[in-house]
């Protein structure tokens, strides 16, 4: 027996047409890749092994569990800021006007004090969108203040101005009953005494019913804090520049977000619960103070 070797033939060299023609290749074999080779003689979808080992080894290539806490916690904070910052604006631009109208309801009865408690409580008797939708109104383009106001809605002083206009019929009604407690005689006696409107009311009134006007300005605070719909329409939705809390926790529930959501609805427990732990502590010392100083004022005039 003889054999007769056998050479293969390379079709690059030799240039062989039958080889190198598409519909001359057999099928792939049952579990072999089906898809073209690279050069190299390496299938594609194999590079992908050998860049995992670099992406494993260069943390910066990928985003890693502690950069995408770290983002949340400064998500976190940049909202609690902006709604702290808003709210503290908003009390801050109300101790004044509310002040100046308290103390005219205390002392005034008539039809103007009416009409101006009225005004005042409406904002109490509307929905919050309407009153956003109001002041949307007012100082839009199209309004009285447009042209004054440019650009002033979508802004987080048009978040400031919302809520100051939702809270104030509380500010002023818990600054009406802070004044109420101050006795007119000591007010009266500064009068005759040589002091003027101003210099009473900064000497006698204000120290007498700083701790009301304290609760005051922290039920302020607290409703600003957590106002809403008046202050989507008015100020918008914008993050980083107008979503306060109440926003954000709205986006992340529509977003299917519920673990963030949580954590905001948590951290806005946590702010509105310690001002009204403080509110309360204060109308509580204040009540207790104003019934002392009536029995005494009882036992001394049995």
């Amino acid at each position: 027996l003889t054999f007769k070797p056998t050479y293969r033939r390379d079709p690059e060299r030799r240039g062989d047409a039958s080889t190198n023609d598409p519909s001359n290749e057999k099928p792939p074999r049952k579990g072999e890749l089906n898809a073209p080779k690279t050069p190299n003689n390496q299938h594609p979808s194999l590079k992908s092994f050998t860049i995992l080992p670099i992406l494993a080894k260069n943390p910066q290539t990928r985003p890693s569990a502690k950069n995408q806490d770290q983002r949340a916690v400064a998500s976190i904070l940049d909202i609690t800021m902006l709604s702290l910052q808003a709210s503290l604006v908003a009390v801050a631009g109300m101790l004044l006007p509310a002040l100046l109208i308290a103390s005219y309801l205390v002392r005034s009865q008539g039809r103007l004090a009416f009409a101006i408690d009225l005004i005042v409580s409406m904002p109490l008797a509307l929905p919050p969108v309407a009153v956003g939708f109001v002041l949307l109104w007012f100082f839009g383009a199209t309004g009285p203040l447009g042209s004054i106001t440019d650009g002033l809605a979508f802004s987080w002083v048009a978040m400031s101005i919302a809520s100051a206009v939702v809270a104030f019929p509380l500010v002023v009604r818990a600054f009406i009953a802070g004044l109420a407690e101050v006795d007119p005689r000591l007010v009266f006696a500064a009068r005759n005494l040589g002091a003027s409107r101003l210099r009473a009311a900064w000497d006698v009134t204000l120290p007498l019913a700083r701790r009301g006007i304290a609760a005051g300005l922290l039920l302020g605070f607290v409703r600003s804090f957590a106002e809403f719909g008046a202050t989507i329409v008015f100020a918008g939705n914008i993050p980083g520049d107008t979503q306060g809390l109440p926003s954000a926790i709205f986006s992340r529930i529509a977003a299917g977000d519920f673990s963030g959501a949580w954590v905001l609805a948590a951290v806005s427990i946590t702010i509105g619960g310690i001002a009204l732990a403080i509110h309360n502590w204060l109308v509580s010392n204040h009540r207790h103070r104003s019934n002392a100083h009536s029995n005494y004022r009882g036992a001394s005039n049995g």
